[in-house]
């Protein structure tokens, strides 16, 4: 009976350790970081844009863009996010929407390591 008594006093003492804790962590809460809005599904995907982006202005000597430009067929995808949609393609990734190109080339800033 000792030996319960004994490892249920542990048991206690470890479980307000917790509870302390956990008081702490709910006083340090940053409520601004719970309310922000969702991040990108594939964090890769700004470095291939960016990169993208650089071999796209070699190649074509044009800015690149997700925007859409006048032409007959209005569902057609600007040329640099076929690109890049034709680059994910080749790794075998699912294809970024217009809108995520176009995202990830608006937020402009150096590329990730690694």
């Amino acid at each position: 009976m000792l030996g319960v008594f004994s490892k249920k006093m542990l048991f206690l003492q470890r479980l307000a350790g917790i509870e302390a804790a956990a008081g702490e962590a709910a006083k340090r809460l940053d409520r601004d970081l719970l309310k922000r809005k969702k991040g990108q599904a594939d964090p890769a995907l700004h470095n291939l844009v960016w990169r993208g982006a650089e071999i796209w202005s070699s190649l074509t000597g044009r800015a690149p863009s997700a925007n859409r430009v006048h032409s007959r067929d209005p569902a057609k995808e600007p040329d640099f996010v076929l690109f890049i949609q034709d680059l994910v393609r080749l790794a075998g990734g699912e294809c970024p929407s217009r809108k995520v190109v176009e995202i990830s080339l608006r937020n402009r800033r150096t590329p990730d390591a690694g």
